[in-house]
């Protein structure tokens, strides 16, 4: 099975995040150590500036992630009817 690539892509920022981030803790013996976790960030997806959902990420690819909920939701049929995709991690 083929997969049709669209003619039109959309356009996308490059807006992802690294998957962890450093944490200092204190171990079973006292010890301060830092440590690299995991951290949700709310991604909130809007369409023509309505809010359709928000969900929770890594935010490692967060464009990927917002055409394969509009087209997983079956908001969309076609990739080539999105212009562009923007994130905007501080909104």
């Amino acid at each position: 099975m083929s997969v049709a690539v669209p003619a039109e892509r959309p356009e996308l920022t490059e807006a992802g995040l690294a998957p962890t981030h450093a944490v200092q803790a204190i171990d079973e013996f006292g010890e301060v150590r830092e440590l690299e976790v995991a951290g949700e960030f709310p991604l909130t997806i809007k369409v023509d500036e309505r809010e359709v959902v928000t969900l929770m990420t890594l935010g490692t690819c967060p464009e990927a992630l917002t055409l394969g909920y509009l087209r997983n939701q079956r908001l969309i049929e076609d990739i080539s009817a999105i212009k562009s995709v923007t994130v905007d991690w501080d909104r």
